[in-house]
């Protein structure tokens, strides 16, 4: 099976994420560190309306602060780290092609042609609009969903599950 396909850096962003959901413990730490920094700056702000004078605003201040830096952080670094990504991956600004066969996948663009064997790839994980091929627990490869037909995606998605061993804890559901 061949595919063709121009990465975007929204493709980088989603592979991120499908990294950041990769098991419930990645998945529910995001779930759980969001709801705590949602409910401190809730409980800032009501604590404000009980008390609108200006030595509550001066006790809340650090903490919307705090809650404001957390929340860019966890919002925005996604497609920041995609963004810059994209734009250092000057192979993944060309059209792509990738190859699939019993043997492993081919990657090829104008600036590269390389082959990864299945026994290279560690770990492989599915989002909603992309796959993520990782050679290492870091490194990933972003594959989207796009490229393939129904047909081709269903085929695809059967060869990582039996060529790419599931290192322990990882939940490749989308």
């Amino acid at each position: 099976m061949e595919v063709s396909y121009q990465l975007t850096p929204e493709d980088f962003r989603q592979g991120i994420i499908a990294h950041r959901n990769k098991n419930w413990r990645s998945r529910w730490g995001f779930r759980i560190l969001f709801g705590v920094v949602t409910v401190m700056l809730g409980m800032g702000l009501i604590m404000l309306a009980l008390r609108p004078d200006q030595s509550t605003f001066q006790t809340v201040r650090p903490l919307f602060a705090v809650c404001a830096i957390w929340l860019a952080i966890l919002l925005l670094a996604p497609r920041l780290s995609a963004r810059n990504q994209f734009r250092g991956t000057p192979s993944a600004q060309n059209q792509m092609t990738l190859g699939i066969s019993e043997e492993g996948v081919r990657l090829r663009s104008v600036h590269s042609d390389s082959i990864l064997q299945w026994s290279a790839l560690t770990a492989w994980v599915e989002g909603k609009k992309i796959f993520a091929l990782f050679t290492n627990p870091r490194i990933f490869v972003p594959i989207p969903k796009r490229a393939f037909t129904v047909g081709q995606l269903e085929e695809f998605r059967e060869l990582l599950r039996s060529n790419i061993k599931k290192p322990r804890g990882l939940d490749n559901a989308v």
